[in-house]
């Protein structure tokens, strides 16, 4: 048992063709999207991890860019299509990067919530929005994606990054959606009813992997009418939504029975509180919270906390 760092030790040289695609890939490569990617197209994980790892702040992702591509698994897979758009004014944070794989089949991996303001914002505005611009960015990037690739697609994320692997199946046009072998949805918000009662989602249900740590918060947000799997994380609390805290064996999570009473009780409160406040006063509450936030001059959580007297 280990985390992501300790699988890529032990499947350094396991290439796919020995060992097939399996979940723990799916969030390796979920995580990956979070890392600075700029200026990378055609090129394979191997030949970018020195670039990266000197852009990376983060002790943690620079051992996971180091380990995919020191090895025979990740290393030679190739990155195509970075995108990275970011506006204050639409209150839009979206990246995505896809990888082909080498077994004929591409990840298309989307980025989760970032630490800016706007990046948080925009989540927040899910809470009375039926549709935020980066879920309208995430169905453009997987139909320009389908154009460039042959074969079938994998898409997955983390935190946000799931909800948008989510919403780029169910509105991308039919020809695209039957190429979709699996979506992996790693602690990411679910779908509104309303999303749920398009014609598509009967058919992109059953393709959705989604894994939720023992406390999780964020990933019970919105509706899963799918099905979930519990992953155990050595994280405490919220914290267990990092992540670099899950557990993980030689080819799959360590998985726990189900859901902590916190998560249970977060998410019967979370949800009480969203069907007796309209969706005005919702938007509302939330656009005088970061009008006061962003009256301090902070443009990211770590702002925030660095002047939080301020």
């Amino acid at each position: 048992m280990g985390t992501i760092l300790d699988y890529l030790g032990w499947r350094l040289d396991v290439p796919l063709r020995v060992s097939p695609f399996n979940p723990v890939d799916n969030l390796i490569l979920s995580v990956f999207s979070y890392l600075p990617l700029e200026g990378f197209d055609g090129q394979t994980i191997s030949e970018i991890a020195p670039t990266v790892c000197a852009r990376e702040q983060s002790p943690s992702y620079r051992e996971l860019i180091r380990l995919m591509g020191a090895g025979a698994r990740f290393g030679p897979m190739r990155i195509i299509d970075f995108c990275n758009q970011f506006s204050v004014e639409e209150e839009k944070q979206f990246a995505a990067v896809s990888v082909e794989l080498g077994d004929g089949s591409t990840f298309v991996a989307y980025r989760g919530t970032d630490s800016t303001l706007v990046g948080w914002k925009e989540d927040f505005n899910m809470s009375f929005s039926d549709v935020v611009p980066a879920q309208l960015e995430s169905v453009k990037y997987l139909e320009s994606v389908a154009g460039r690739v042959d074969g079938p697609l994998r898409l997955g994320g983390h935190s946000k990054g799931g909800n948008l692997a989510l919403y780029a199946t169910l509105f991308a046009g039919g020809a695209v959606r039957a190429r979709v072998r699996e979506i992996y949805n790693n602690d990411g918000p679910g779908l509104t009813a309303r999303m749920q009662e398009c014609p598509a989602y009967p058919k992109v249900e059953p393709l959705v992997r989604t894994y939720l740590p023992q406390t999780s918060i964020i990933g019970m947000l919105m509706e899963h009418a799918e099905s979930y799997q519990v992953v155990r994380s050595e994280g405490f609390g919220i914290m267990q939504h990092d992540p670099f805290t899950w557990q993980t064996g030689r080819t799959d999570f360590v998985k726990e029975g189900g859901l902590r009473a916190g998560s249970l009780y977060a998410d019967k409160t979370i949800k009480q509180w969203m069907a007796s406040v309209s969706a005005e006063d919702r938007k509302a509450f939330i656009e005088a919270v970061y009008r006061i936030l962003s009256s301090t001059g902070a443009k990211s959580v770590n702002d925030l906390f660095a002047g939080w007297r301020k």
